[in-house]
């Protein structure tokens, strides 16, 4: 009987240190840096590109705009104060300077 409650004992202990061998290993996959590692290069390459793609579309987003009348931009057009007209989808866009600061003014065909 002293023998068979060696083994048991024995046993039991074989598994409270599997469980303790198992709770270990997932505390150290907790110890990671979330900065390093395959997928945060990735993240940082992904950023870089889509900055590198959208930059113009980023600088216009930020920018001071005025939406006029079709006829104030020809009108505006005929004297001169649009020096370069760029036509993008359904709209005429004109960049001017005004006070020291780029004023972008765009109308709808």
């Amino acid at each position: 009987m002293a023998e068979r409650d060696k083994n048991d004992i024995r046993k039991r202990l074989e598994e409270l240190r599997k469980d303790n061998n198992r709770k270990n290993n997932r505390q150290d996959d907790g110890n990671k840096s979330p900065f390093s590692g395959f997928l945060f290069f990735v993240f940082v390459v992904l950023l870089f590109v889509f900055t590198a793609i959208f930059h113009r579309d980023i600088q216009t987003y930020f920018q001071n705009k005025k939406e006029i009348s079709y006829t104030e931009f020809v009108n505006k057009t005929q004297k001169g104060d649009f020096t370069e007209i760029n036509e993008k989808d359904d709209k005429l866009i004109a960049l001017v300077k005004e006070d020291g600061k780029e004023i972008l003014y765009f109308t709808k065909k």
